[in-house]
């Protein structure tokens, strides 16, 4: 027993004695080696970033002790991959936030903008007494010579009086040129000390970012240059898409210029960096969700008993779990348009879960949060002209642009704004999970088709049926055709539609060229109207109902 437990002494003090190298091992260094980290690449998701850094440290053969700063200090650390070269080896990491690296770095900067700032405002001291100074003398001089012209019994004599006249107008002159001189030079001043204060903010406000900084336990075969490329996630940045829609003419196909905006608040500038877009969403739920059996049972609801208030009877509730879905989208076709844009360097690649846009250009993004747009892809699309109108909700004639198979268009979903014949129309979103065959687009308004609905007194009546009211309406549409050449145009109304088996509602039987949906309600009208020429359309239906109800007619 006594000879184990020597033993275990024996092993337990080694540890703690310096191993003296044999023959052929490698010695062992310890060092605080510094490196600053690079950023080189960033994927930004629709939502988060993949940031890429690069750095580079002498080590010494054996075990080394390296620090590198420069990451973001919002990172999710179990995403942190480090990989090295000429055979390194990381034993150990560690991840930490340093608030003070940023401050080290540029408080010389800020020093010199405190300085400057304070020079700048003695300046503008200076002025201020100038401005004072020749306003007194101002006064002065209007007060001197009011008193010597008025101020001798007799007056004074012509020369005299010419004199002092001459001297008067000699001094004003002079004190009303330099005024003006101390008014643009007060500007002037004024204008570069805010300019001063506002970067001196400005780089106050930089002082506060920190910096993530990774410790590194290295182990190198030899003596070397190592390189180290960092990545990891954060979702301190985004990116959200959006279009520039413009059509020339009716008899252009449509243009369409996919863009970004891209903005990061990672506390790092990236700066001429290789910039990837994916609209991929990495922190969305990646397990697909599941349907569990659905048991019915009470649940009490629970409440604070009052005085004089009893709890309600059981109530039979459930609740269903959402789980998020990653965004999946297909390549984009590429449109090369005839003059070299930022587009020209995009390369889109996808595959059946995500878009990816590799734009081959350094590109920078400052970290303010600031969203800095960035063109992807241009394209183009045939379309179908026509007009639209709904004058019983709006007596106004629009003109729409209809894309067939716009799903080979593969857009995502985000605001597009719209351009028609050079003249900004408006904004629309486009929805890339709509199921329509169709997508419209609007234009804007022709005012050279006109249309009217109005009530035909004569043939909208009410009148009683025995316990039951009865009610007729009658609308006529007109449409007219102002324009020198034939337009094709949509005409939609309306009748009511009801759900009460106490309240009748019948159309009248009609023969022109209308679609009425039977659910809805719904009436649709495919004219095709000659120039100078117009069409009518006649709504007419009958409500009954019971007395004493009050219907939204």
């Amino acid at each position: 027993m006594k000879k184990h437990i020597l033993v275990a002494i024996a092993a337990i003090v080694s540890t703690f004695l310096p191993v003296r190298a044999s023959a052929g091992a490698a010695p062992t260094q310890v060092g605080g080696a510094e490196a600053a980290a690079r950023v080189e690449q960033a994927v930004v998701y629709l939502q988060g970033v993949e940031l890429t850094h690069t750095a580079t440290a002498h080590l010494s053969e054996g075990v080394n002790e390296l620090r590198i700063e420069g990451l973001s200090p919002q990172i999710n650390q179990s995403s942190l991959k480090i990989k090295t070269s000429d055979g390194v080896v990381v034993t150990a990491s560690e991840f930490s936030v340093d608030h003070f690296a940023e401050s080290r770095a540029l408080a010389p900067a800020v020093q010199q903008l405190q300085t400057a700032v304070e020079s700048k405002e003695k300046e503008a001291a200076r002025v201020k007494l100038d401005m004072d100074v020749n306003k007194n003398m101002s006064t002065y001089l209007s007060d001197g010579i009011a008193k010597n012209v008025s101020g001798s019994e007799s007056g004074l004599g012509m020369e005299e009086l010419r004199r002092t006249i001459e001297y008067y107008k000699t001094k004003a002159i002079e004190l009303e040129t330099e005024r003006a001189t101390l008014v643009e030079r007060k500007k002037r001043v004024d204008s570069e000390l805010d300019a001063l204060k506002a970067k001196l903010q400005q780089e106050q406000a930089r002082i506060t970012r920190t910096s993530g900084v990774l410790r590194l336990s290295l182990t190198s075969p030899r003596d070397v240059d190592a390189r180290f490329v960092i990545t990891y996630y954060t979702t301190r940045a985004q990116w959200t898409p959006y279009y520039d829609i413009n059509v020339a003419s009716t008899d252009d196909p449509v243009s369409i210029m996919a863009r970004a905006k891209v903005s990061q608040s990672t506390s790092l500038d990236w700066n001429d960096v290789r910039l990837i877009l994916s609209t991929s969403v990495p922190t969305s739920g990646k397990q697909a969700p599941q349907l569990d059996t659905w048991f019915l049972s009470p649940v009490q609801r629970v409440m604070t008993r009052a005085k004089g208030v009893q709890y309600d009877e059981a109530e039979i509730l459930y609740s269903v779990s959402e789980e998020s879905v990653a965004y999946a989208a297909a390549p984009l076709n590429v449109y090369e348009p005839r003059q070299a844009t930022i587009a020209d360097f995009v390369a889109t690649s996808g595959n059946e879960l995500n878009v990816s846009y590799d734009i081959d250009l350094p590109y920078s993004i400052p970290g303010n949060n600031k969203p800095q747009t960035i063109d992807l892809v241009a394209k183009e699309a045939d379309a179908t002209y026509k007009y639209v109108t709904v004058p019983k909700l709006d007596e106004r004639v629009y003109l729409v642009a209809e894309i067939g198979d716009w799903q080979r268009l593969e857009l995502l979903s985000g605001l597009a704004n719209i351009t028609y014949d050079g003249t900004y129309v408006g904004q629309t979103h486009l929805d890339a999970a709509s199921t329509d065959d169709k997508l419209t687009l609007t234009l804007g308004t022709d005012a050279r088709v006109a249309v009217k609905r109005e009530l035909l007194q004569d043939f909208s009546t009410r009148r009683s049926l025995g316990s039951n009211v009865q009610q007729a309406f009658a609308y006529r549409i007109t449409v007219k055709n102002n324009q020198t050449s034939a337009v094709r145009i949509t005409v939609e109304d309306q009748y009511p539609v009801s759900k009460q088996k106490n309240v009748k509602v019948t159309p009248a039987t009609a023969t022109d060229n209308r679609t009425v949906d039977q659910e809805t309600g719904r009436i649709t009208w495919e004219d095709e109207i000659p120039a100078g020429a117009s069409v009518t359309h006649d709504v007419t239906y009958t409500v009954e109902y019971p007395k004493g109800t009050t219907l939204n007619l």
